[in-house]
């Protein structure tokens, strides 16, 4: 059976998604962050994309600042917030370009990795 590798950050594992968004914005400076970062790239070599991901899932305002702490933009969105329609269209072009090379850069979720 496959076990799975999770980051333990401050004591809490990470094991969603949804971990992830509650401790990025948690971190309260940069130094903090390149802690962060380098524990989760320990386990996950994705874990630039997965904080740019999340960033797209945060306010703005909160957005802004996890961007700027952790230095990973989002995947489709780069550093800019587009409105619904924009957000839609990027992502639309995104899709297109990941059918047209048949393959997924990036396991999207949280993504632990077997030991």
């Amino acid at each position: 059976m496959m076990r799975l590798r999770h980051p333990t950050w401050k004591g809490y594992t990470l094991k969603s998604y949804e971990d992830l968004l509650h401790a990025i914005v948690r971190v309260a400076d940069k130094a903090e962050a390149q802690e962060f970062l380098r524990v989760y790239e320990a386990v996950n070599p994705h874990a630039r994309e997965n904080i740019g991901w999340a960033v797209g899932d945060l306010s703005r305002d909160e957005g802004r600042r996890v961007l700027e702490l952790f230095e990973c933009p989002h995947p489709v969105f780069g550093t800019t917030y587009p409105t619904p329609q924009e957000a839609f269209d990027m992502g639309r072009a995104a899709g297109a370009k990941l059918l047209a090379r048949q393959q997924n850069p990036n396991p999207w979720f949280v993504g632990a990795l077997p030991e």
